[in-house]
């Protein structure tokens, strides 16, 4: 099936990533900024009906829409029209909506009509308020898609306010940081994912809201009662809270299917220990010991060198400025 998402702008590399994230196996078929192209290995069956993995696509965090691609054609309405008299699917009520990604000279009025039209002397029923199928049509740069969409990206995580929460603490990640970093994991619903310096719970709120068994450590005893009130708060099971320190911790070796982690950075969140290299690097130790597939681990610096030596393999690295005094280095491992 070929694929394509309409990225959300902010940090386009990230944003791929987490989309690459859901797939064993894929091929781009094309990048252009905010939408990429995919082929992948799911199918849709002739009713409609979505694949189980739809839902996967549903939780990625910076991509808003997840479509199949019927047909693609240069940015000319002539074009488009002809692409959208080849395209065969089955009759039900649709509607057809046009996206400029980037400025063109063709209205998007005149080409939702016209391929509205095409679809309507097809026997196609027009429904703009409850269509069975929407039809997009997405022109960006120089190239025009068709394409039948399968899903909106869930963004109730956008109402959970950090500062909304009955537990607060300066410092900590936004919740879609918190998405993408556990959807970068990769985990299927019912495996365990660790956060061994869990603060506030952020991360382990997006993975339980994910359909995963989570277990949060920290060093704080008031942290742990934190993240409890905020679990608690919003209404999740299926959560195990402990206090513990992340460079002696009690898990068998290859319990956690993946980890998650926001390593503090000596602001708002203390180094407690020796210093931030000893704790990052027994901690690092620890988490290599207790997982099976993958890892993702933030801090303000660069901790490859450490994960080498311990024995991770290191899938991408990503940078993303918070302000000019911080840099967040977020580093995919297995």
């Amino acid at each position: 099936m070929r694929l394509i998402f309409e990225l959300s702008g902010e940090d386009t590399k990230l944003a791929k990533a987490e989309v690459f994230s859901l797939f064993h196996d894929y091929k781009v078929l094309f990048d252009l900024g905010m939408i990429l192209g995919l082929e992948v290995s799911m199918d849709l069956d002739e009713g409609g009906d979505r694949d189980p993995k739809v839902e996967d696509l549903r939780l990625l965090a910076m991509t808003h829409c997840v479509s199949e691609i019927l047909g693609e054609s240069d940015d000319i309405k002539e074009d488009i029209i002809e692409s959208a008299k080849k395209i065969s699917i089955e009759k039900r009520p649709l509607s057809v909506r046009c996206r400029k990604v980037k400025d063109c000279k063709i209205r998007s009025g005149e080409v939702e009509r016209a391929v509205g039209e095409i679809f309507y002397q097809k026997g196609f029923k027009i429904d703009l308020r409850e269509p069975k199928i929407e039809i997009k049509i997405i022109i960006c740069g120089e190239r025009a898609f068709i394409a039948r969409k399968i899903c909106d990206c869930d963004k109730k995580f956008l109402r959970r306010n950090p500062m909304e929460m009955p537990f607060f603490y300066p410092g900590v990640l936004n919740p879609k940081l918190a998405r993408v970093l556990v959807n970068l994991c990769g985990l299927k619903k019912g495996e365990r994912l660790l956060d061994p310096m869990c603060g506030s719970g952020g991360i382990l709120i997006e993975g339980v809201s994910r359909g995963l068994e989570v277990f949060g450590v920290d060093v704080r005893g008031r942290m742990v009662e934190g993240a409890f009130k905020n679990l608690r708060f919003s209404a999740f099971k299926g959560y195990n809270l402990m206090v513990g320190d992340s460079r002696n911790l009690c898990f068998k070796d290859r319990s956690m299917d993946g980890i998650v982690v926001d390593m503090p950075y000596g602001q708002s969140s203390p180094i407690i220990g020796k210093s931030a290299r000893e704790l990052y690097y027994r901690s690092m130790e620890e988490i290599f010991r207790i997982f099976k597939k993958r890892c993702v681990v933030v801090a303000r610096e660069d901790l490859s060198e450490i994960a080498e030596i311990i024995g991770f393999r290191s899938i991408e690295r990503y940078d993303q400025r918070v302000h000019r005094s911080l840099t967040r280095k977020i580093l995919v491992l297995s």
